[in-house]
């Protein structure tokens, strides 16, 4: 099949794409096989292949950790598709490759130290800036600047008016390898000023750095009633569960798996799948050793 692989439809590289990953964390191929299949996205410009590769390495980074096999790739093929696409949107670009930048810039600037420490520059120019390159500065600069960065995102949150810009403040912050950085920012959601639909941002966001794992299960435990008292009239909570439990759970199996069953107290179905995916991602930790 990937002799055939240039001549394939761009859906079809996709579907197989797709298909490999779904594979690997059900552990039906090896990672060897997985990653033959990777590396023909290293040079497809297609925005639903490279979009999909993304995806998936970002989460086998926040399933895995950063083992060299796995970052290696990584970042060779976020350093590839960069360069491909630039740092600065083109005239009259195609919508689809300026999101693709966002995505690849900001998922580079986690890893590629050499790569933050130029962006974060970037900074002190944020507001001049086009709106898809900021979340990449802003993880750069929280790479960078641990000292100054997080009193500085704080108050840049407290003054925003727009949803998504304070989702990304607190992606940045909370994909911190430093993990009292991560642990502040989730306390930020209890100190009374910030709207009930930002608590999710600090907690999803934080469930998909590896290095937040513990800080991140140690915070779901000791607020436990807090987040029962603000999401007392839905149903929100679960589903926030559902996303951040597989992952800072690996590792704790036990420990999350008797949380899940507290927890999602007449939702047998949604308590189900969250414990068969920790199954899935725990098993899937011990990939790229």
């Amino acid at each position: 099949v990937l002799e055939d692989y240039e001549k394939m439809a761009e859906e079809d590289r996709f579907g197989l794409l797709d298909d490999c990953f779904a594979f690997l964390l059900a552990d039906k191929i090896d990672q060897d096989s997985y990653l033959k299949v990777l590396k023909k996205a290293f040079e497809d410009k297609s925005w639903l292949v490279s979009m999909a590769a993304s995806d998936q390495l970002f989460q086998l980074r926040s399933i895995v950790g950063e083992k060299r096999t796995l970052m290696d790739n990584y970042i060779d093929f976020h350093r590839r598709h960069l360069a491909r696409l630039g740092l600065k949107e083109r005239m009259n670009e195609d919508p689809l490759e300026t999101v693709l930048r966002r995505v690849i810039a900001s998922r580079l600037a986690l890893s590629d130290i050499d790569f933050s420490s130029k962006l974060s520059k970037e900074m002190n120019r944020y507001k001049e800036l086009s709106p898809n390159m900021r979340l990449a500065v802003l993880v750069s600069y929280v790479s960078s600047e641990k000292k100054n960065s997080f009193q500085e995102l704080t108050s840049m949150i407290r003054e925003s008016k727009d949803e998504p810009e304070r989702s990304d403040i607190y992606m940045a912050l909370c994909m911190s390898r430093d993990t009292e950085t991560v642990r502040k920012t989730l306390d930020i959601v209890k100190e009374g000023w910030t709207s009930r639909s930002d608590t999710i941002y600090p907690i999803v966001h934080s469930s998909m750095n590896p290095y937040a794992r513990e800080v991140l299960w140690n915070w779901l435990n000791e607020n436990r009633e807090f987040l029962k008292n603000i999401y007392s009239d839905t149903q929100q909570l679960v589903s926030i569960y559902r996303r951040a439990l597989p992952r800072c759970g690996i590792g704790k199996e036990e420990e999350v798996t008797r949380f899940i069953r507290e927890n999602f107290s007449n939702m047998k179905i949604a308590a189900s799948i969250t414990e068969e995916t920790l199954k899935v991602y725990s098993r899937a930790s011990r990939l790229f050793s």
